[in-house]
């Protein structure tokens, strides 16, 4: 039986959202509620976030430079 002195190590847990290769900044804009929604759904379909379906549609339609 361990005493109080002799707990085991553990590392330490890392918080917080993981680090990116590049930074990254937020983007607003409003919507009508009906794209909002569809948003949502494709969002579902592929088990990800809305702002991850945001991301990737605005990715792929954006222009190469």
């Amino acid at each position: 039986m361990m005493s109080q002195d002799q707990r085991p190590v553990t590392p330490a847990k890392t918080r917080g959202r993981p680090r990116v290769t590049e930074p990254r900044t937020s983007v607003s804009t409003w919507l009508p509620a009906q794209y909002h929604d569809r948003l949502i759904q494709l969002a579902n379909l592929r088990d990800e976030s809305v702002s991850a379906t945001v991301r990737r549609l605005l990715i792929l339609r954006l222009p190469a430079e």
